[in-house]
């Protein structure tokens, strides 16, 4: 990931290196580094780790309010995700988590939008049931609601994480050919 050049950018506050070959987010291409970036796109990279010192930490400190970390082989996210505070969209499907930091579950309340499709899931710590406790989609209780999500997370797991054939239908430029 190229670290200089995202430091370089101060004032940059969208970023989409999707479709690369990126393994690890080091720890110095943080948020910290940029106090302006708002977007961070990454799908479809060979990311497997998520380094604690790439994120804030505390709560407040960067303004990131969309993260994409789909297609990508996570195993496990670190505890300072929580620290995202403006965080609104976050798309984590298609990766190989099976568990999420119980922290994130109080401080990521503000999300609009989480997608976890696709990840080979265990369970959800009780804590994250009670952040979707007042999910009242089509009117049933949260309990039904709950298990829909879960579903949702479980339908077409895959413990592979990484799906080139999911990504390549993406690498076509904006002029057709594809690259």
């Amino acid at each position: 990931f190229p670290t200089t050049f995202l430091g370089a950018l101060a004032n940059l506050t969208f970023l989409d290196a999707s479709h690369n070959v990126i393994t690890t987010i080091p720890a110095t291409s943080s948020s910290s580094t940029n106090n302006s970036l708002q977007t961070l796109l990454l799908s479809c990279n060979k990311i497997t780790t998520v380094s604690e010192q790439f994120l804030p930490s505390a709560p407040g400190r960067s303004p990131l309010m969309r993260l994409d970390l789909s297609s990508n082989l996570i195993t496990q996210l670190p505890a300072a995700f929580a620290n995202l505070t403006a965080l609104k969209h976050l798309d984590l499907r298609h990766n190989a988590l099976r568990s999420l930091p119980v922290e994130m579950a109080t401080a990521l309340s503000t999300l609009k939008e989480l997608d976890l499709r696709q990840n080979p899931f265990s369970d959800f710590p009780p804590r994250w049931n009670n952040t979707f406790a007042g999910c009242r989609d089509d009117g049933t209780d949260a309990a039904s609601c709950r298990r829909r999500r879960r579903a949702a997370t479980d339908e077409g797991t895959s413990n592979s994480g990484y799906s080139a054939a999911s990504c390549e239908r993406h690498y076509e430029t904006p002029s057709g050919y594809a690259t």
